[in-house]
């Protein structure tokens, strides 16, 4: 019993009249899975969506509406631009067909209802990066994304700072965000909400999806799908999504969070070849990390905000005396086998954490390579004064394509994969990951960017209108595989030589290589050795075969 039925018990008790009936400000009968969405009080951070068609818009409306009836209660909506807020269908449309003949009351000049109980509901944009201080000051308990995906993280995580009340007010603290995949924010809204063991196949399920964050705190999803919304015309919809692109439609007709937007570039690449786990590497090579003969490269592309990170690449390539496993050599391939991104630093930030990563086994020391993005001149003085010795990487737009392409070619093609033996075919270039991130990446230890940009990239398109007067990648989310073409331009790094022993016996007689040998192989085999022994001492230009 709330605390209207309590005073409606005592008018009645003493004669009175009982206060007039609530009003309903929700129009509509919320579907399953919108209940369930709108059932979540208890959960502080909360996403609805997947699929297009499943009632997103609907549902953030309703779910901000709930509480109206308090004092002093406050809500805000959000889209990326004003025109999103105000076309039709979208939250302003849709808050009007509500409100409009109701005792709410519409503020223009504030975009925002009025309700007699003194609560408002306040609809608002974050266009660029600096409109989230729009907000600074404000006292919200209800915070709505819709298209979450189309803003930052930073802005979004800053609204938390206006996520607050008074404590006589009896109302949960709620930050809620709507969403299809894809988007510009579609990698830290998948690592906020979506759980691993989360599937399209299951979307279906009349479930909520609960993820903890590192920090302890528990976030839900509430998949939706076009089949959860028995108001739409589903025929029609459908038959309009056909128009979309294959990666768009599944994204919006699937709620796939996963597929991503085939480029026309590194058309090579195979995920399932070319991303292999450490405990793979271990199976093969007998430890969890890259061996101390091996030779390093380090290539970085700087930047410093999350459209232009600052990312960096470590490769190495497996020496001569790499094995050769079901008939595939592994000497001289390459293996991608450390990244890091960083925003929002410094060279010095960055220093600091390579030389901690590169400290073991005198990494540093056997670094051959060091090469970084032509225009970041100032961060390279500060890299030389930290002991790392970076030079300039030449320019060219399509500058190493053709090498990183190569690279990801399968060869062998008739024979098992080294690491994988259910696969056949087999790369130059292998990424090394985390066991945990092999199949869903969501870190650097999962190579998660570089996965990310190398099957997205894609040729620049022409605006239209302007002519194409030459070929080149687009040069936006890029940054990662920047690093790995000039890794390929450089033909990657060398491997390590052979040791004596090792060049020994690979000159040595095939008929020397058995252990079967009788009394007299034995005895020839020796003299073979001492021989090459003693050939080996003299200048070059004086030594003959001696077989």
């Amino acid at each position: 019993m709330d605390t209207r039925d309590i005073v409606n018990n005592l008018l009645l008790q003493r004669g009175g009249k009982p206060l007039p009936e609530r009003v309903n400000y929700i129009k509509v009968e919320p579907h399953d899975k919108q209940k369930l969405f709108l059932g979540l009080d208890n959960v502080r951070e909360a996403l609805f969506g997947g699929a297009t068609g499943g009632g997103k818009t609907i549902a953030l409306l309703a779910d901000a509406l709930k509480f109206v009836h308090h004092k002093d209660y406050s809500a805000l909506l959000l889209r990326r631009n004003f025109p999103d807020l105000k076309q039709e269908g979208g939250l302003i449309d849709v808050a009007h067909g509500w409100l409009s003949k109701t005792d709410a009351k519409w503020n223009e000049q504030d975009k925002q209802w009025n309700f007699p109980s003194g609560a408002s509901l306040r609809f608002g944009f974050l266009d660029v990066e600096v409109d989230k201080y729009r907000y600074q000051g404000g006292e919200y308990q209800y915070i709505g994304f819709d298209e979450v995906t189309q803003f930052t993280e930073s802005a979004y995580r800053y609204l938390f700072s206006r996520l607050r009340k008074k404590a006589s007010l009896n109302v949960p603290l709620r930050m809620r965000a709507a969403t299809n995949p894809g988007g510009v924010g579609g990698a830290w809204v998948y690592e906020r909400f979506i759980p691993e063991d989360f599937s399209p196949l299951r979307a279906g399920e009349m479930k909520v999806w609960y993820k903890t964050l590192e920090n302890g705190a528990t976030t839900a999803f509430v998949p939706s799908l076009l089949d959860d919304n028995p108001s739409l015309d589903k025929e029609a919809y459908l038959e309009s999504l056909m128009e979309l692109d294959e990666i768009t439609r599944e994204q919006y007709l699937k709620g796939d969070w996963l597929i991503q937007v085939r480029g026309d570039i590194l058309y090579t690449y195979s995920e399932a070849h070319s991303v292999i786990s450490w405990t793979q590497f271990a199976n093969i090579f007998g430890e969890r990390e890259i061996p101390a003969h091996w030779q390093v490269q380090v290539m970085q592309d700087w930047g410093t905000t999350p459209d232009h990170p600052c990312i960096t690449s470590w490769f190495a390539t497996a020496g001569r005396n790499a094995p050769v496993i079901n008939g595939v050599p592994l000497s001289e391939c390459v293996f991608l086998y450390r990244g890091l991104m960083l925003t929002q630093c410094t060279a010095a930030d960055v220093a600091k954490e390579m030389i901690q990563l590169m400290k073991h086994k005198g990494e540093i020391s056997r670094c051959t390579s060091w090469r970084m993005s032509h225009e970041a001149s100032s961060e390279r003085m500060e890299y030389h004064q930290q002991g790392l010795p970076f030079t300039n990487w030449k320019t060219g737009k399509t500058r190493g394509i053709e090498q990183l392409k190569n690279a990801f070619s399968l060869r062998y093609t008739d024979k098992p994969h080294p690491f994988k033996p259910t696969l056949y075919g087999t790369p130059r270039l292998f990424l090394i990951v985390d066991d945990q991130e092999l199949t869903y990446p969501r870190t650097d230890a999962g190579l998660a960017r570089w996965r990310a940009e190398i099957p997205a990239y894609h040729t620049k398109v022409p605006k239209t209108g302007e002519v194409a007067v030459k070929w080149e990648p687009y040069p936006l989310f890029n940054d990662a595989v920047d690093t790995m073409r000039e890794a390929a331009a450089e033909y990657f790094p060398s491997s390590a030589d052979l040791t004596k022993a090792e060049k020994l016996l690979e000159k040595m007689p095939d008929m020397f290589k058995t252990e079967e040998l009788d009394e007299h192989a034995k005895v020839a085999k020796l003299m073979w050795l001492q021989r090459e022994a003693q050939e080996q001492e003299r200048p070059k230009e004086e030594r003959f075969p001696l077989w």
